[in-house]
């Protein structure tokens, strides 16, 4: 499985840039799990049934509807337990910091770069890439018209 570090400064693109490579790489027939790393994300509503199974001791909640099953555990998994249970050629992960293959940092301008640490990232996108096709040494992609560029780029040894 690659693994793909999508992260970035707030309202830069990164969601953007996860589901446009999403798509694509879905639409060259590869599997691809996605992982969102928040300080919190909340599935489980105070008063909804699964919040209040929550409130109530359960240790992993499911939800299903008619298209899909949702799954959360009361607890934190290390990342080696998530990848565990995945079955995916790409796991695109948002605000990863470690344990990557390929890392993309999302900015809305020159001055958010300039500000990062940019120390293991392989390229820019994101709101930057609108208006700018590089960033020192490293390549910008816009991933609403050069989303294929991006994922040749992260999948150099088998071009897509």
């Amino acid at each position: 499985m690659k693994i793909i570090s999508i992260c970035g400064t707030k309202k830069s693109g990164k969601t953007t840039t996860a589901v446009k490579l999403i798509k694509f790489l879905k639409a060259q027939n590869y599997t691809v799990a996605y992982l969102k790393l928040s300080p919190s994300i909340t599935l489980d509503r105070k008063n909804s049934d699964t919040g209040r199974a929550k409130q109530a001791g359960a240790d992993s909640i499911i939800a299903q509807d008619s298209e899909s099953t949702f799954f959360s555990l009361n607890k934190k998994s290390d990342f080696d337990e998530i990848l565990a249970k995945l079955n995916a050629d790409f796991l695109i992960g948002e605000n990863l910091t470690e344990n990557f293959d390929y890392k993309i940092f999302c900015a809305n301008n020159e001055k958010e770069l300039d500000e990062a640490d940019l120390q293991d990232v392989d390229s820019v996108s994101g709101v930057y890439a609108n208006c700018f096709l590089k960033y020192k040494s490293l390549p910008v992609y816009n991933a609403n018209t050069e989303i294929e560029k991006i994922a040749n780029f992260i999948n150099k040894d088998n071009q897509i």
